[in-house]
């Protein structure tokens, strides 16, 4: 069992919870004992603002919690769709200068993302991972192991809370028996 923020998520409760066959880190779907959704890439954003994500990981997506939260209007790939258009006004900086504060396109501690969030190798804490090569938003209506298409492409935002997946390290969509 894997106990993060005070619950037993999904993939972490020794349990088949879609009926695919697959239990915890043995189902496609799970990134890890701590995501929340065998059934799924992650968890769905929350009814609150659809644009607006924090710890993608922490099973209370979507605005809120008081931790690192990113606007997805300020990825110009448009990961939230066509409710969460990109809006450059967001963010009058340059996004390549190093003394970059994110406009409005971060609210919360923005100095504390990483360590308000645990986010799986290969994905950045709010739900943008490297599947098959490509980044992709997990939080995007569809998508599954199975339709990888429905994910919406994404930017990484690796300086905020970034996991790489570096070289010897296990990544999506391998598991370590370890992490069962």
């Amino acid at each position: 069992m894997c106990e993060y923020d005070g619950k037993v998520h999904q993939c972490g409760d020794c349990l088949d919870n879609d009926g695919d066959g697959g239990v915890d880190c043995g189902d496609i779907e799970c990134f890890g004992p701590c995501d929340d959704s065998e059934a799924e890439y992650g968890s769905p954003l929350e009814d609150k603002d659809p644009c607006k994500q924090d710890c993608y990981f922490d099973g209370n997506g979507g605005q809120g919690g008081g931790d690192c939260q990113w606007n997805l209007k300020c990825d110009p790939l448009e990961p939230g769709g066509p409710n969460c258009k990109y809006n450059p006004t967001l963010d009058p900086d340059d996004p390549d200068d190093m003394t970059d504060n994110y406009g409005k396109c971060v609210d919360g501690d923005r100095d504390n993302c990483a360590g308000s969030c645990v986010a799986p190798n290969g994905c950045d804490c709010f739900g943008c991972c490297t599947i098959e090569g490509v980044d992709r938003f997990i939080g995007s209506p569809g998508c599954k192991a199975d339709d990888v298409e429905a994910c919406n492409p994404c930017t990484k935002q690796n300086e905020l809370c970034g996991n790489p997946c570096e070289d010897g390290e296990t990544c999506y969509p391998d598991i370590e028996p370890s992490q069962c």
